[in-house]
């Protein structure tokens, strides 16, 4: 199983989408968070938001890893792990809220990952830092 590390664009979105969604929506959690019904074809709504906003966010970057075994390191298929991360130089803050899309809890979605936003907020005040995101069920 040889795994490499790469850089990860809009071509693998599908394939990010469809991990997150085999990652999470299982969970207990995701069904307080996200409780449905979901919007027919989730993982492909989600593909096209995750494609939108790589092209849309200069903070963002997108890291890959995938499995040579399973194929050719540009074939989806190969693909086993996604990473997104917002790298933010001091004083730049996100500029726009979160949106949790069809099938959320709205209420939940924004205590939880609101208050994590205002915990992250108020201890880096104007220093760089780095954000990873965790995946969001589709």
């Amino acid at each position: 199983m040889p795994l490499k590390l790469l850089p990860a664009g809009a071509a693998d979105a599908y394939r990010a989408a469809e991990i997150e969604h085999d990652a999470y929506a299982p969970s207990a959690f995701s069904s307080v968070m996200f409780p449905g019904p979901p919007p027919a074809n989730a993982v492909g709504l989600r593909a096209v938001e995750l494609a939108a906003e790589l092209g849309a966010d200069a903070t963002m970057r997108w890291w890959k890893v995938v499995d040579t075994d399973l194929g050719p390191e540009d074939e989806p298929a190969s693909l086993i792990a996604f990473a997104k991360w917002h790298l933010y130089e001091a004083g730049l803050r996100p500029s726009k809220p979160r949106s949790f899309g069809p099938g959320s809890n709205p209420e939940a979605c924004t205590a939880l990952f609101g208050g994590i936003d205002e915990m992250r907020s108020r201890l880096n005040r104007d220093r760089a830092f780095v954000r990873a995101l965790g995946p969001r069920p589709a």
